[in-house]
């Protein structure tokens, strides 16, 4: 497979010409919403930075028969997109890509702020991301992509999570809040944590792609 890295938390990944586009929200503003071969797309929370609908209506619109997945929070709020809802457990195999989704909670922001549902994804046996969470994906993986800064997120959770992750590779994502002397600041911290563990540490420029 073909990872390629967006803005933000979106990526797309590709097999024998198929492609899985996951959370093109808001901030993924260099992603061609026109991208052909898509099976899938995949929302993980409801949250804008991860969904946008305009963005994923053109996806749609290219690529008719791609299926839609998602919590039923966000297909609720959504009813003019054809969504799929599923949870934590649930599998789907969708062209060349299986499925997994895990999770099931958004990360707490603070406490007296609602609790979102949120799912994670493993992709192929090999790519994990959490979406906007800290949950095991349950299974060793070949790439992590890990939460890197957020309004829910303390660099000691983020190192923790990279540390104790069965994961070769970690890719650090949800990162649009930060400067780039932020990204190099994070990225000090959670580089070493994935080094002194035996991971490699790789960040991914917009548009990037890496062999996964």
């Amino acid at each position: 497979m073909k990872l390629t890295k967006f803005e933000h938390s979106c990526f797309v990944l590709e097999e024998n010409g198929e492609r899985l586009v996951v959370d093109p929200g808001e901030f993924s503003m260099s992603l061609n919403a026109a991208i052909p071969g898509v099976t899938a797309v995949v929302v993980t929370h409801v949250h804008s930075d991860h969904i946008d609908v305009k963005k994923i209506k053109q996806i749609l619109k290219q690529n008719p028969s791609a299926q839609l997945f998602t919590t039923a929070e966000t297909a609720a709020s959504h009813p003019e997109l054809p969504c799929i809802a599923v949870v934590a457990g649930d599998t789907r195999d969708v062209g060349q890509f299986h499925l997994e989704f895990f999770g099931g909670q958004h990360a707490v922001i603070y406490p007296d702020k609602p609790v979102f549902e949120n799912v994670g994804i493993v992709i192929n046996e090999s790519v994990a991301y959490p979406g906007d969470s800290f949950v095991d994906p349950g299974k060793p993986v070949t790439v992590l992509l890990a939460p890197a800064a957020a309004p829910w997120l303390k660099i000691k959770e983020a190192v923790d999570y990279i540390t104790a992750a069965n994961a070769e590779n970690i890719i650090p994502t949800h990162d649009a809040i930060l400067s780039l002397e932020g990204k190099d600041l994070h990225d000090a911290h959670l580089r070493t944590a994935a080094e002194l563990t035996g991971k490699t540490y790789t960040r991914l420029a917009a548009g990037k792609t890496l062999a996964v």
